[in-house]
């Protein structure tokens, strides 16, 4: 028997998409633009990747109505391949088989139908409108990578802080859109790499705007800009993840210019979150600015060289005053009291304090006596801390009228509490000398 190769010539990509076309990463989480072209793309990816590797394949939507737009461009790439008899369309079913590859489309409509024996790659499009959409992929579709080492897609217009915000917070490696020489400067701006080091190996996150898309005419641009509401432009066209509601820290003020050593007139405070489980964490800020000026953390760090870290970094910003948290660890917080020669807070968590704690933290926020260090320049990998913040939530136990603050699931609240603890440190330095209020 003779076997015939399958060559198809697949429609150039634009130079937009160049930055997908280069990772390797084996998850890949696309926060796109309208009309960046990735309904396109993913088309193409899928008719490659079962060109190169023939196996099973998914393409899922929210329903079956959104499907449609990707059935009819899979039917115009693999219309060459018809007729010429290598590959054979099911319209009933919506699959394609060709080149010993299965392509089918699904609707996540209704989730025990995502259920598979094994899959080689799944691209989910509008992964911000599947309800439930992290956990339609953790529970059924995810095993079914496994026995092929499969790969996937998680690609969507944001909406909100949601799973598909969740997802590209989790990756390690991620491309953010940097502005130019303004904050709207799309022209002269760039897709910059950074680092996430708590992220996940072989995951990487993409920020794609549609003006990333050479064939969306600028004015088209420049009118949505004028005309939609800032957070919608920033949303459907900058592809940023914005949110008016559900996030209890919706403002967060921040600064790019950091102070690089303690200044003559400055009077420095820090806060340490003290990891069990989870990293350790030290803010320290300027109280006569109420701007924070560094941040450390420390992951998988034996406490001593923690301690000793500590010690050095509050020392060389010549700090007075700090509170920590040894709800899990008092003997650590005497020691470093000790060792500092001056009385710090030490706070054991109780959900009363760790509430009145973010309250207060959501207040200096709102009235801008607080800002965080921008993650840009030299700053540019501290966007971890702006995500947890994002992700802290309120929450009240049912059958009672306990109101919590917590970080979401997934998500840690190491920052947030460092930063707590230091905003305490300032107001209390304050009561000390007399001029609170």
């Amino acid at each position: 028997m003779v076997e015939t190769a399958i060559k198809i010539e697949l429609p150039k990509i634009h130079s937009g998409q160049e930055v997908l076309e280069k990772s390797n990463a084996r998850f890949k989480v696309v926060a796109k633009g309208r009309r960046f072209g990735g309904s396109f793309y993913f088309a193409r990816e899928l008719v490659k990747r079962g060109l190169m590797v023939p196996g099973p394949y998914w393409w899922v939507w929210p329903n079956m109505p959104n499907a449609l737009v990707g059935w009819r461009l899979l039917q115009r790439l693999f219309k060459p391949l018809v007729h010429r008899g290598l590959a054979e369309i099911n319209q009933q079913y919506r699959t394609i088989e060709f080149n010993n590859s299965l392509l089918q489309i699904k609707s996540a409509e209704r989730p025990n139908t995502l259920r598979s024996e094994g899959l080689a790659g799944v691209v989910i499009t509008e992964f911000s409108f599947i309800p439930q959409a992290d956990r339609i992929f953790e529970f059924s579709i995810e095993a079914a990578l496994a026995e092929r080492k499969g790969w996937a897609v998680f690609e969507s217009s944001p909406w909100g802080m949601d799973h598909l915000y969740a997802y590209f917070h989790r990756c390690r490696t991620q491309w953010f859109y940097e502005y130019g020489e303004w904050p709207d400067d799309y022209e002269n701006g760039r897709l910059v790499k950074t680092i996430n080091e708590s992220g996940l190996e072989d995951w990487e996150a993409f920020q794609l705007p549609t003006w990333l898309n050479p064939y969306v005419p600028k004015e088209e641009i420049e009118r949505a800009r004028k005309s939609k509401t800032e957070i919608a432009y920033k949303q459907e066209f900058g592809s940023e993840f914005v949110d008016e509601l559900g996030a209890f820290f919706n403002k967060i003020p921040t600064h790019e210019k950091a102070e690089e050593k303690p200044l003559k007139k400055g009077r420095y405070r820090w806060g340490l979150d003290l990891g069990q489980h989870d990293p350790t964490v030290l803010s320290i800020g300027n109280q006569m600015t109420g701007q924070q000026v560094a941040l450390y953390r420390w992951k998988d760090q034996p406490f001593e060289i923690v301690f000793k870290e500590v010690i050095q970094k509050v020392n060389e910003w010549k700090c007075d005053y700090g509170e920590v948290d040894i709800t899990n660890n008092r003997a650590f917080g005497e020691r470093l009291q000790t060792k500092l020669g001056y009385s710090i807070g030490l706070i054991h968590y109780t959900n009363t304090i760790k509430l009145a704690m973010m309250q207060e933290l959501h207040t200096a926020f709102s009235m801008d006596e607080l800002s965080l260090l921008e993650p840009k320049g030299s700053n540019k990998d501290l966007t971890w801390q702006l995500v947890e913040f994002r992700m802290m939530e309120v929450s009240i136990k049912a059958g009672t009228l306990t109101m919590k603050i917590n970080a979401r699931a997934g998500f840690h609240d190491d920052a947030p509490n460092a930063v707590g603890l230091m905003y305490k440190a300032f107001n209390y330095a304050l009561f000390a000398m007399g001029i609170s209020g």
